[in-house]
């Protein structure tokens, strides 16, 4: 089975206030080295605003071993919806659902141990769409898992700001009809540094 991670840098990038510099490549490097150690994930697909398209210049992202994917930010589930698909055509009667992982990437450590145990437990348990719990002092980045179809119906369905605008909201919202995992809150896939 084929999954796909889409991780988004745009959170960590903010840390650094906008400006990449060698300490924040550093820290990039390191980070996406970590996750590269999963054992579930296939497929690697960075994305980040255009504000960062000036900083991110070719020669980092090939100092990182990635190509990033620029967005406007205009409809981030649209962009999202887009980087996931890639070259695949739109799946009408096809049978490849690809899982989809989407990840934010953070200050913390990735721990990609407990990404694979959630890409795993979303597989075995058949789930539609997974996601890590928030830990009570919010500080938890969440890890969210989903089958390809079910992101093509929300890209395709979806009319409210706030579902476009984050992405998975009128996913997780269709509970009653799909078979939604929601993982213990002290399972989180990154430790906040």
């Amino acid at each position: 089975m084929e999954v796909i991670a889409v991780v988004q840098l745009d959170r960590l990038l903010n840390q650094h206030r906008n400006i990449v510099t060698e300490n924040s490549l550093y820290s990039l490097e390191t980070q996406i080295n970590l996750l590269r150690q999963s054992h579930t994930i296939n497929k690697w697909i960075f994305t980040a605003s255009s504000d960062y398209s000036a900083s991110l210049s070719l020669q980092s992202q090939s100092r990182l071993g990635i190509k990033l994917i620029f967005g406007l930010n205009s409809d981030p589930l649209n962009e999202f919806y887009h980087a996931a698909r890639g070259n695949r055509e739109r799946a009408k009667g096809v049978t490849e659902n690809p899982t989809v992982v989407k990840l934010v990437l953070g200050s913390g450590r990735p721990q990609t141990e407990i990404i694979d145990a959630m890409v795993e437990n979303h597989i075995f348990q058949g789930h539609h769409y997974s996601r890590s719990r928030q830990l009570d002092d919010g500080t938890a980045l969440f890890v969210e898992i989903m089958n390809f179809s079910v992101l093509d119906e929300a890209w395709t369905e979806a009319i409210l700001p706030d579902d476009r605008l984050n992405i998975t909201p009128y996913i997780y919202r269709q509970q009653q009809r799909l078979n939604v995992g929601f993982f213990p809150p002290k399972e989180s896939a990154f430790l906040i540094a």
